[in-house]
C-alpha cells in the first residue's frame, strides 16, 4: 500500500476509480486537494491554507539544499500565482512569503506522512500544485500526472513535466489493435469544442436549469460567497476588493481594446514570405507550465526575428479569446518595437494564415497540430504534446532554417506516429471539461478504465 497525495481527480468523473483503489488497499490517501464544493470526499482547498488555515504544527523548515532547488522555481510560481485575483496587486515580497509558507507546508506534509507518490490531475500550473510538484521532485518522491488529450477517451500521462511531449519515460499501455487503422484528416481545419461560444439556445437552457434547480444553485452561490469571505478576510474587504477589481478591469479592458485596435489589423498580404505565430490566450497552462522562458511569448518572437531572412515577416495573430490580462501597455510597446512583425487581429482566418505561411511557429499551441495534420511544418518553443511527430522542429539558434523548409511531411507516416503516440496513453476521461468530445460517455465504464490504468501504473512505481 502506497501513501499518496492527490491533487484533483475528486470530481464524479474520476473519484470513484480513486476510491476503489483505496478500498483494494493499493493506496492510502494522506491528503487530497481539490474544491470541497465539488467533492463528496474530504478535500482541502489550497487557498484555505493561506487564508488562516496554517498553524505551526503544519510547517517544517526544509533543509538548505532543498530550499535552494525550490527557489529556482520562484519566478514560475509568481507567474502562476498572479492568475488568481485574490493575490493580484499584492507586493512582490508577499509573493515570496506565500511561496515560503507553501514550501514549508508541503515539505512537512510529504515528510511527516512518508509520502511515496503524488498524483496530479493535469500539468501543475496554479501555484499551489506547482510548489507541491517541485517539492516532491526535490525530495525524490515519484509523481504521476494525467492530462486529457484532444483525442476522444484518451489521456496522456507522465512522471515528469519535462517528459511531456517526448513521452520517453512512460510505458506503452495499448496494443496496436484498433490504433493500427487510425486516420487523421489531412486538413488544417479542426472542430475545437473549446473555441466555440454557447448558442442562444444553450444559454437559455443554462438559465432554465438554474430556475429548475434553484435550491442547488443557491447552495453553490452561498458556498462561493463563503469561500470569498475567507479569501478576502471578511465581508467589507471582499466588497472593497471586488469593487476595485471591477473598476480596474473596466479601465484595463478599455485600454486593451484601444491598444488592440491600433496594433492589430486585417491588412494582411498573404503573398509575402511570412512565418505565422498565433498568440496563446494567457494565462494558460500551455505557456505558464509548458512554455519555460517562452511563457513570455514576445521573447519567442524576438528570437524568430533574428533567425529568419531579412525580407521575411512574422504575422502575429492575437487570440480571439484574449482579455487585458498579460496584455498591458508595455506589451504593446514592446510588440511595436520588434522588427519584421505584422500584428493581425484575432478575427482574421487562422487557417488562411497557416495555409499561406512558410511554416507555423508556436509555444505549444493547437495551431502546431493543425499545421502538421494539414502538411505544414511547425517550429515549437515549448513542450507541445505533438513534439515527436513528423514536421515538428524544436527551436534553437542552431536549428537550420533550410532544414525546416525542405522537410516534407508524409501523411501516412504522421498517422502511424500518432498511433504509436496513443499507445502511450490511458483510456477514459480524467477531466470533465472534455465531455463534449465523448457523447457515448458511460460513468461505470470510465470508472473501470481509470481504475485499470492506475493499477497498472502503481504496480510499476
Amino acid at each position: 500500500m502506497k501513501n499518496i497525495v492527490l491533487w484533483g481527480l475528486h470530481k464524479e468523473i474520476s473519484r470513484y476509480a480513486i476510491q476503489s483503489l483505496e478500498q483494494e488497499q493499493l493506496i492510502s490517501i494522506k491528503a487530497w486537494f481539490g474544491d470541497p464544493n465539488e467533492s463528496h470526499v474530504v478535500t482541502h482547498n489550497w487557498f484555505d491554507l493561506l487564508f488562516g488555515g496554517l498553524g505551526k504544527k503544519d510547517l517544517m523548515t526544509c533543509n538548505g539544499r532543498i530550499y535552494s532547488e525550490m527557489y529556482m522555481h520562484l519566478y514560475t510560481f509568481m507567474d502562476m500565482l498572479s492568475r488568481a485575483f485574490a493575490f493580484q496587486n499584492k507586493p512582490l515580497q508577499e509573493y515570496l512569503n506565500i511561496f515560503n509558507l507553501l514550501v514549508d507546508y508541503f515539505y512537512a506534509l510529504l515528510k511527516k506522512e512518508a509520502i511515496e507518490l503524488v498524483i496530479f490531475e493535469d500539468i501543475p500550473h496554479d501555484g499551489g500544485n506547482y510548489v507541491l510538484y517541485c517539492m516532491a521532485k526535490a525530495m525524490g518522491i515519484p509523481t504521476l500526472i494525467v492530462c486529457q488529450t484532444m483525442f476522444p477517451d484518451r489521456f496522456f500521462y507522465v512522471f515528469d513535466v519535462e517528459d511531456f511531449g517526448r513521452f520517453d519515460q512512460v510505458y506503452e499501455i495499448e496494443k496496436m489493435g484498433e490504433l493500427a487503422g487510425l486516420q487523421v484528416k489531412k486538413q488544417f481545419e479542426k472542430d475545437l469544442f473549446y473555441m466555440k461560444e454557447d448558442t442562444v439556445t444553450q444559454r437559455l437552457q443554462k438559465k432554465l436549469e438554474i430556475v429548475l434547480n434553484f435550491s442547488k444553485w443557491k447552495e453553490e452561490r452561498l458556498a462561493v460567497w463563503h469561500n470569498s469571505q475567507r479569501k478576502y478576510g471578511g465581508f467589507l474587504k471582499g466588497i472593497l476588493q471586488r469593487t476595485t477589481k471591477k473598476l480596474l478591469e473596466y479601465q484595463l479592458d478599455r485600454d486593451y481594446v484601444k491598444n488592440s485596435q491600433t496594433s492589430f489589423n486585417d491588412n494582411v498580404d498573404l503573398t509575402m514570405n511570412f512565418v505565422y505565430f498565433p498568440l496563446h490566450m494567457q494565462p494558460e497552462m500551455t505557456t505558464s507550465a509548458l512554455g519555460g522562458i517562452y511563457c513570455d511569448q514576445l521573447l519567442a518572437i524576438e528570437r524568430l526575428v533574428d533567425w529568419i531572412p531579412d525580407d521575411w515577416y512574422i504575422y502575429v495573430k492575437e487570440n480571439p479569446k484574449q482579455t487585458s490580462f498579460m496584455r498591458g501597455k508595455y506589451f504593446f510597446e514592446r510588440l511595436k518595437l520588434i522588427p519584421k512583425v505584422k500584428a493581425v487581429s484575432g478575427t482574421f482566418d487562422t487557417y488562411e494564415l497557416i495555409r499561406h505561411s512558410r511554416f507555423v511557429a508556436t509555444i505549444t499551441g493547437t495551431a502546431g497540430w493543425e499545421a502538421i495534420s494539414g502538411g505544414k511544418n511547425v517550429v515549437v518553443f515549448g513542450k507541445a504534446w505533438y513534439y515527436t511527430l513528423p514536421g515538428v522542429f524544436a527551436f534553437s539558434t542552431e536549428l537550420s532554417l533550410q532544414k525546416v523548409l525542405d522537410y516534407q511531411i508524409c501523411h501516412e507516416e504522421l498517422e502511424k506516429r500518432v498511433a504509436l503516440l496513443l499507445k502511450k496513453t490511458g483510456r477514459g476521461l480524467v477531466n470533465r471539461d472534455y465531455l463534449p468530445m465523448n457523447p457515448q460517455y458511460q460513468q461505470e465504464e470510465n470508472n473501470q478504465q481509470l481504475a485499470a490504468f492506475f493499477r497498472y501504473i502503481l504496480a510499476r512505481i
